[in-house]
């Protein structure tokens, strides 16, 4: 799959070709920001609206781009490639066959409710996609539809990511299992991966209780190894250690074995919140 950012300004190597024009404007139309061509023969002149240069050096110079896309022969990759890393290209896709449409993507990442603006680089935000192939809406079911898909065609994932300076994508979490402590962001799985450190813990899921103060508190269900201790207040001591203030862990509950599905999977939902929420009062 090929995956565009939305930030990325990009070249087209072979843009006046049938493939470079198709799939250029098939990235135009999915947000990615073409801001040239490259073709010596028609250097000068604007194709589908992009200017088009004699070379990728002389499109870094009068358009800077960060990523390029070659739709050309064989032949004519290497030196293409060559010609691309010299001027400065960060992100570099040559693509010498047909793909099929569905394969080009744009991502972008915005803050957790609709209406905030993209976040950058290294910073979480909330994983948006827009392409031919995502759906235009629910069958008759138009609250459903505006709730996941904007007006301009920007599908909501549901997952929490960051993506690097040079647009790698890592997913975080889910949005849904997203606790927000007193107007912080935990995202359970950090938490998770910190306590699958403990000697002692088996399996663990953070989720979100309601608390009069915070809003949310960070609560841990945890199966340990037979015979260790059963002591929720070390286990928070031992989270502190490790994890900033906001995101330890302080109702813990331990349990034998954690509510998963037929494949395996942890089931968050089919966790009972009510011996959490006890174990928080008897506090």
């Amino acid at each position: 799959m090929i995956i565009y950012r939305k930030a990325h300004r990009v070249l087209v190597q072979g843009i006046t070709g049938k493939q470079g024009t198709f799939w250029a404007e098939k990235m135009i139309e999915c947000g990615t920001r073409v801001v040239g061509g490259v073709n010596p023969k028609r250097a000068g002149e604007t194709h589908i609206g992009v200017p088009v240069f004699a070379s990728a050096a002389q499109a870094m110079a009068k358009a800077p781009y960060e990523a390029a896309v070659m739709f050309i022969p064989p032949s004519m990759a290497k030196e293409a490639a060559l010609d691309a890393i010299a001027a400065g290209v960060k992100l570099l896709v040559v693509l010498t066959e047909h793909i099929p449409a569905h394969d080009v993507m744009a991502i972008l990442l915005a803050g957790r409710r609709a209406g905030t603006s993209i976040v950058g680089p290294n910073t979480a935000g909330e994983v948006y996609i827009k392409g031919p192939t995502v759906m235009r809406g629910y069958h008759n079911r138009p609250e459903a539809t505006a709730d996941v898909l904007s007006v301009d065609g920007w599908l909501r994932t549901g997952d929490i990511g960051e993506m690097d300076a040079e647009g790698n994508l890592r997913i975080v979490d889910r949005a849904k299992d997203l606790i927000i402590r007193g107007g912080y962001n935990v995202y359970p799985s950090e938490v998770e991966a910190v306590l699958y450190e403990h000697p002692d813990i088996v399996e663990a899921a953070v989720v979100g209780i309601p608390h009069e103060h915070y809003g949310e508190e960070v609560a841990a269900v945890v199966v340990v190894r037979p015979g260790s201790p059963q002591d929720g207040p070390a286990i928070t001591a031992w989270s502190r250690e490790r994890l900033s203030a906001y995101k330890i862990p302080r109702i813990v509950q331990f349990v034998d074995e954690l509510p998963k599905g037929s494949t395996g999977k942890l089931l968050k939902r089919a966790i009972d919140r009510e011996p959490l929420v006890k174990i928080a009062a008897d506090q």
